[in-house]
């Protein structure tokens, strides 16, 4: 009897180290990623800087038949044909890619920009939404501690920091660019935490 209380107590010893070995993977894994997601960001960020402009590119060549892509979107385009347009706000981290996948909802809520499985996921809209002709543009995007993705979206809990910071951009891959003040939303059984939204009628296409 005493045997048998000790090989219970034994196998539960190993099922608790076993269970905490892999939480403790599980919590690595996960942090591991997001700090190369973040680079890989970065770097993706790096070269849409680097890229061409259209006062150095005059005339972009289409890049898909009945589009014009922008010259500093085209070698993004040209690896990701997902990719809708760009969103950054001034006095964050948030500078990245927007993808739109119709045939895939809710494809780039665990998926890079590299199609790869990533808890981080890629700043996204919906499926049917119009990137050109829509007044309302939700842009659905994961909330992650520390600044990460939208989670830097934190910093607007601070009034002056809003006040300093108003307005987002949007930026199609084509032609079009808009600006305009943004609502934030968290919390979703079927979307990702953080969504942006182009209130209507504040629309500026300039740029």
């Amino acid at each position: 009897m005493k045997n048998y209380k000790s090989i219970i107590c034994v196998a539960a010893a190993v099922c608790l180290l076993g269970t905490a070995a892999f939480c403790g993977f599980r919590i690595y894994h996960h942090y591991a990623q997001v700090d190369e997601q973040t680079e890989a960001f970065e770097e993706i960020a790096e070269m849409v800087e680097q890229a061409p402009t259209e006062e150095t590119v005059p005339d972009d060549t289409p890049v898909s038949e009945g589009e014009d892509v922008l010259a500093k979107y085209q070698e993004l385009y040209l690896q990701n044909e997902d990719m809708v347009g760009w969103i950054s706000i001034a006095g964050t981290t948030i500078n990245y890619p927007v993808m739109q996948s119709r045939n895939n909802p809710n494809f780039y809520l665990k998926h890079n920009f590299e199609k790869e499985y990533s808890d981080l996921g890629t700043p996204y809209v919906q499926e049917n939404g119009d990137i050109v002709e829509s007044e309302n543009l939700v842009i659905y995007g994961h909330h992650i501690k520390g600044g990460k993705m939208f989670g830097a979206l934190e910093d607007y809990k601070s009034k002056s920091f809003y006040e300093e910071h108003k307005n987002i951009q949007f930026a199609s891959r084509c032609v079009t660019h808009r600006r305009g003040f943004f609502l934030y939303g968290s919390g979703s059984l079927h979307r990702p935490s953080g969504g942006l939204h182009r209130a209507a009628g504040e629309g500026d296409p300039h740029l």
